[in-house]
């Protein structure tokens, strides 16, 4: 017996248990009954009959198809059954002429019953023949369905031999056109029970600590067309957070837990009775915030505190500053390579420098810091020594007249000096330790960007003065009218390029210190601003925007908003800000530094 036996049987059987006669045959006689028709029944029922015998055996495995299971059934009720009552009409002739033999001294006719056999002729006389247009069959493949047959017919030779031949007659004509296949269906009519589509979930994923509100949508395929529909779900509580209203089918709330969630989900119809079931999966991703580590450094050389801010509050104004250690460099076990110093003088002065060391650099947070201190320090110098009554001289003759000079030498002499000395500090650090760096000049691991300002009010107005070197932002703003910047900002040739006060050819060209260098006398002004790229590239997206007043309103707007910066506010401002600081910006993870004259 072959594997198309077995393949043949395990369907004619799981048709024999539903209609309760599969005792009737033997194995052998099945497959004399499907192997041993005539050419004609091979020929009319092979192209029905081989997709439908792979339909009912996926509908087994699957326990799906019932439209293939139906037309399967209908083939079987017409062929099995008809020869079934033939089969047990010979058995019983079979079984009458052995009585006969045994009994010699009885000569009665035999009476054969036949009311099996005849009610499925009877049966099959119901049965009408529909042609139905099928694909048309090449004279290759109609040889190739003969080819099959004569080979099934071959194997069932040897069982032949231990089973004497059935006399199957062949079944009812059928004619068909060219290129037709049966469509075999009873004339009596059935109510087709329906189709029920299974539920069809969609819902959108959540996410930890952001409110959620979706409704789920589901296909309303269903067997009625009744709107008093009921749903209901389990499995929320291990999400946490989340409600379902089975009205709307919606789910708010805010997850508090991350993970995927089998959710189960009822649909009840409450006049039909009907009740369709499925499950889905709920998917809630963690806060991204969650998944950073935060680590200490294990080198304590060279120690920095991870976070700082300072306060200074003056006559009408207030100078204050914070930086903090940025996610990934607690991530990496990293120290803040960000930097500032503010300083107000006696005399009306105020100085506040920021620098940002570069990631790349291995001791870019002790240029940072020497580089901010050491400009304060000889620009505070510089200014207790300028005559302010002569400073402002030159101030109003600029007014009057345009020119710049004067003003731009006493800056140079100011700001420009101081920037020299800091970056000759830092090359002397790298000599005093004999460090060698991974690649490079050895100032190099020391590099730093710088940003400096100045500011003091005079009768003619408010004087500020300026000096940038990469990148960042230095600006004077004045809320919803204007904003003024004391620099360009420099943005290599790929982003996150910029330029350090180490950069060769910077500092030692005077025509590039100076270009460096600017300055504005203006009426009024919100705040100063000098914050390192940490807080620009978040907030500014790109350096045109800087130039731009919307962005600068909405930064404000978030800095004196009770619930965020709260800068305004009396009690310890300086400390919301460092907060603040702490700001959620995918893709924005570097140490922040931001200093406000306010």
């Amino acid at each position: 017996m072959n594997q198309r036996h077995i393949n043949l049987l395990k369907i004619i059987k799981s048709f024999g248990k539903k209609n309760n006669d599969i005792g009737l045959l033997n194995d052998n006689e099945i497959i004399q009954i499907w192997e041993k028709a005539p050419d004609s029944f091979i020929k009319i029922s092979g192209p029905v009959l081989k997709p439908l015998k792979e339909y009912y055996l996926k509908a087994i495995e699957n326990s799906g198809f019932p439209h293939e299971m139906k037309i399967a059934q209908e083939i079987y009720d017409y062929w099995y059954k008809f020869y079934i009552g033939i089969i047990k009409e010979q058995r019983m002739n079979q079984a009458n002429k052995s009585k006969v033999t045994s009994s010699q001294d009885q000569h009665k006719p035999n009476k054969t019953p036949t009311n099996y056999g005849r009610q499925m002729n009877e049966q099959k006389s119901h049965l009408e023949v529909n042609v139905v247009e099928a694909p048309e069959m090449t004279s290759a493949s109609k040889s190739h369905v003969v080819e099959n047959s004569n080979k099934a017919v071959k194997d069932t030779q040897a069982i032949e031999k231990k089973e004497p031949p059935l006399n199957i007659p062949a079944p009812t004509s059928i004619q068909l056109a060219p290129n037709q296949a049966p469509n075999l269906r009873p004339t009596q009519n059935k109510p087709v029970e329906p189709i029920i589509k299974p539920l069809q979930i969609s819902i959108k994923n959540g996410n930890v600590g952001q409110e959620y509100d979706h409704q789920i949508s589901i296909n309303e395929d269903s067997i009625d067309n009744d709107k008093e529909i009921e749903y209901s779900i389990l499995g929320l509580p291990p999400v946490g957070g989340l409600m379902f209203d089975s009205k709307t089918r919606s789910i708010t709330g805010t997850p508090e837990k991350a993970g995927e969630y089998i959710i189960h989900i009822i649909r009840r119809n409450n006049s039909t009775g009907d009740k369709r079931e499925a499950d889905f999966k709920f998917i809630i991703n963690p806060d991204p915030r969650s998944l950073w580590k935060v680590l200490e450094p294990e080198d304590m050389t060279d120690y920095k505190k991870h976070e700082d801010c300072q306060r200074i509050d003056l006559k009408t104004r207030r100078i204050i500053a914070a930086s903090k250690r940025g996610r990934s460099h607690e991530h990496a076990a990293k120290y803040r390579d960000d930097d500032f110093y503010i300083d107000s003088l006696n005399t009306g002065w105020s100085i506040i420098a920021v620098g940002d060391g570069a990631g790349s650099a291995e001791l870019s947070r002790v240029g940072s810091k020497i580089a901010c201190d050491a400009v304060v320090s000889i620009i505070r110098d510089k200014l207790n020594e300028l005559n302010g009554k002569v400073f402002e001289d030159k101030l109003i003759k600029y007014i009057k007249t345009g020119k710049d000079e004067p003003i731009r030498l006493d800056l140079y002499n100011i700001i420009g000096s101081a920037a020299f000395e800091a970056a000759k500090k830092i090359k002397q650090e790298a000599r005093d330790r004999n460090y060698i760096p991974q690649k490079g000049s050895p100032e190099d691991a020391f590099a730093t960007t710088l940003l400096i300002a100045i500011h003091k009010e005079f009768d003619v107005g408010h004087f500020f003065a300026g000096f940038w070197i990469g990148d960042g932002g230095l600006a004077i703003y004045n809320e919803n009218d204007s904003v003024n910047l004391l620099g360009i900002p420099d943005s290599g040739e790929f982003g996150g390029q910029t330029r350090f006060l180490t950069t060769p050819n910077i500092i030692t060209n005077n025509e590039e210190l100076s270009k460096r260098i600017r300055f504005a006398l203006v009426d009024n002004f919100t705040a100063l601003f000098v914050i390192t790229d940490g807080v620009t590239d978040p907030k500014f997206e790109t350096d045109n925007n800087l130039i731009n007043i919307d962005y600068w309103n909405n930064l404000w707007k978030e800095l004196i908003d009770p619930k965020q910066a709260d800068i305004l506010s009396d009690e310890e401002p300086e400390k919301k800000l460092l907060n603040w600081l702490n700001f959620w910006s995918p893709g924005n993870h570097d140490d922040r530094t931001i200093a406000i004259y306010y």
